[in-house]
């Protein structure tokens, strides 16, 4: 069972499968959450996640089946987008996206030299297996939920990111801090990089203005979404899908595979796993 939840979550197929009856369950999401703002902060910290490419790479430094299997115990599923599958399902894109999730595959070796190449152009330097920047360590400190399986995540993600070379902390919180430090503290503070989101919905029918929602500063009004700046491309998609501006049901279609690529490609936050309950 996911932990702080009543219902048991229920165990479901990848995509597309007995999903469609189900508009009464709800979504529960688990993601992290990256700290955008840099490559330094104001106190002249560096923070490799103002680096598209280092956040597109933690997709592949993370296996999700893990996390759904080991840590969740098999009631959640590996997912990548902000979508629900049934959603995906009714548009037609099933297909697709699983084609897109096979391209974003556990592959740790990949994804260390993406990053390792993305932290040397950043002026980075690797010394005894330790990132260093202007004379310290660089540290990522993960602020980690305690009211469920998230603070085992935190644990997972922070292991994954010591094997890299970097320093992790990890700070336990409830809801009320860590909305203190992650959404009311200016990010340019620099405390913090990586925060283990957790999202509960029912699934809605226009659930493609949801790239607006998390991905833009059109999303939400608080300091954190004021430092999101989208790939162009996808900010002009996103805002396009939340205003419905578009036809017909294959221009829908396009626009939203298109911008399920971009997402992956910005990755200012990334998916986990999700389940029903």
């Amino acid at each position: 069972m996911v932990r702080g939840f009543a219902c048991a979550a229920l165990v479901v197929s990848f995509l597309g499968q007995g999903l469609l009856g189900l508009a009464q369950e709800r979504y529960l999401f688990f993601e992290l959450t990256f700290n955008p703002v840099g490559p330094e902060y104001e106190n002249g910290k560096f923070n490799p996640f103002s680096i598209r490419p280092v956040r597109e790479a933690m997709n592949i430094i993370l296996d999700r089946e893990f996390i759904a299997k080991e840590i969740c115990k098999g009631t959640v599923k590996a997912w990548l987008y902000p979508l629900s599958p049934s959603f995906l399902d009714n548009i037609g894109l099933t297909a697709f996206a699983i084609e897109l999730a096979n391209k974003y595959l556990y592959d740790f070796d990949r994804g260390k030299n993406i990053i390792y190449e993305e932290m040397k152009k950043h002026g980075a330097t690797l010394q005894d297996n330790v990132w260093y920047y202007k004379g310290n360590p660089v540290t990522i400190r993960i602020i980690a939920r305690i009211e469920d399986e998230r603070e085992l995540i935190a644990e997972y993600v922070a292991t994954q990111l010591r094997k890299l070379g970097f320093t992790v902390e990890i700070k336990l919180v409830g809801g009320k801090e860590a909305a203190q430090i992650v959404f009311q503290t200016p990010p340019s503070k620099g405390e913090w990089e990586i925060y283990t989101g957790s999202w509960l919905r029912f699934p809605i029918t226009d659930e493609e203005k949801l790239f607006d929602t998390f991905y833009t500063p059109r999303g939400i009004q608080n300091a954190l979404w004021q430092t999101y700046k989208p790939i162009p491309e996808f900010d002009t998609i996103a805002q396009k899908l939340a205003n419905k501006n578009y036809t017909t049901q294959e221009e829908l279609k396009n626009l939203v595979a298109r911008a399920l690529e971009l997402c992956l490609l910005d990755s200012i936050r990334i998916w986990l796993v999700f389940a029903l309950t």
